[in-house]
């Protein structure tokens, strides 16, 4: 004996119709949820590639300052593949007291650049006698050696574009005290002014 059903043909197409809706949802679900996913672990291990810019282009200059407590060593010109160039330093406490904040003035000689702070609100606590901060990038930087066609791509001119002098600013002790040579780096970029002229000039001839 046959079973008996309380649905229609209709209403059994209405049906099946209706689960192969919700199978076919649940599969585009479960693609863009692995598409996002996968999107996600590609950004986590994504890394932006740069070479440091030799100093046949850029000189890199630590300016000498007499009584200064900060050290700044190892000071670097980057060059991203992307675009854009930043200046990279390491910066050591030669004095006897700790430091809470410190600016560095990334200067090049047509007179443009950054003044950059830092403070110990970013780092582990104060910044000790003998230790050593930096700005060095981190593993999402990938520093690639400088091949030649990289450097006909990146430098096709291959001259010296400018001088870039790293000096500190100002610094302030956890005592409260401070370390102030602002009046060198403005008379660093009065000097300079006598130079804007002729890089503009030198600009114009690059275009």
């Amino acid at each position: 004996m046959r079973g008996t059903s309380n649905y229609s043909n209709k209403e059994c197409l209405d049906i099946k119709e209706a689960n192969m809706l919700k199978s076919v949802f649940f599969v585009i679900l479960l693609f863009s949820f692995t598409g996002i996913s996968y999107a996600q672990s590609l950004s986590k291990n994504a890394t932006t590639q740069a070479v440091i810019i030799p100093s046949s282009i850029y000189i890199t200059s630590i300016v000498n300052q007499s009584g200064c407590p900060l050290k700044i060593e190892n000071a670097y010109m980057l060059r991203y593949l992307k675009g854009w160039e930043r200046g990279i330093y390491q910066v050591r406490n030669i004095s006897k007291k700790s430091i809470r904040s410190f600016s560095i003035a990334i200067w090049r000689s047509d007179n443009t650049g950054d003044i950059v702070a830092w403070s110990a609100r970013n780092y582990n606590g104060s910044f000790l006698p003998d230790n050593l901060v930096s700005n060095f990038p981190d593993d999402s930087t990938n520093l690639i050696p400088l091949n030649e066609d990289l450097k006909k791509n990146l430098f096709p001119n291959d001259e010296l574009r400018s001088i870039v002098f790293f000096m500190i600013v100002h610094a302030r002790f956890d005592d409260g005290t401070e370390y102030d040579d602002m009046q060198t780096f403005k008379r660093l970029e009065e000097h300079l002014k006598m130079f804007e002229t002729q890089y503009d000039n030198n600009d114009k001839k690059g275009k």
